[in-house]
């Protein structure tokens, strides 16, 4: 593949290469160059990258949770993130889980969870050292291939029900505060190795559980 770069245009001034990738030949698949290069014809002169954009198709999603029942909202969950304007409804099921059925979304995409009347009253998550912050996820991450009503699509379903790991802001009478007392890490050392124990469990200063 290959572009020139305004051979005609006035030197040192702003050019522009367009990789068009709907022009691709078939069986070509850019996303899995390991090197994209931009050669100069004429030595000396001056190039700017800016930015490479490699698009692709956004994929329907069906997504799944199923959220801590303490501080739960009362009037529903909205997931929003940026495949989305604007916070979407999440649809209560019998099973206890909340579903939305018609996400599109790119795989590099992310998304969260909030209280559907109250914007303050988000989904926050536990780190390794017992600090609190807001829940977030990629679409690529979580989802894996599947059919929704017979047509394929990305499916995520997520158990985030573990309150000693997930909680919603307003859980505890006074906030995020109060919650991450509920928890608390501890380090020890062992071996020469600082290590932090949490819920049973133990973590390097990585993050990465050791046994």
């Amino acid at each position: 593949m290959e572009g020139l770069l305004g051979l005609d245009a006035p030197d040192n001034e702003k050019n522009y290469l367009v990789i068009d990738l709907h022009q691709q030949k078939e069986g070509f698949d850019l996303t899995r160059a390991r090197i994209l290069a931009v050669q100069c014809q004429y030595t000396g002169a001056i190039f700017t990258i800016s930015s490479v954009y490699l698009l692709k198709e956004a994929q329907p999603v069906v997504l799944g949770v199923l959220f801590p029942a303490k501080g739960a909202p009362t009037a529903g969950v909205k997931v929003y993130g940026s495949f989305t304007d604007e916070p979407l409804d999440m649809e209560a099921v019998s099973t206890g889980y909340y579903m939305h059925t018609s996400i599109m979304a790119y795989a590099d995409d992310t998304f969260s969870f909030v209280d559907a009347a109250d914007p303050e009253n988000k989904l926050y998550q536990i780190n390794y050292i017992g600090d609190w912050y807001p829940a977030e996820y990629s679409f690529g991450g979580a989802w894996e291939d599947d059919t929704w009503q017979s047509a394929p699509v990305k499916w995520i379903e997520i158990d985030l029900s573990d309150t000693s790991v997930y909680n919603w802001a307003n859980a505890l009478t006074d906030g995020v505060d109060d919650i991450t007392a509920d928890v608390k890490a501890v380090k020890v050392l062992r071996n020469g190795q600082i290590i932090i124990e949490q819920n049973g469990k133990s973590f390097n200063l990585l993050g990465t559980e050791v046994r």
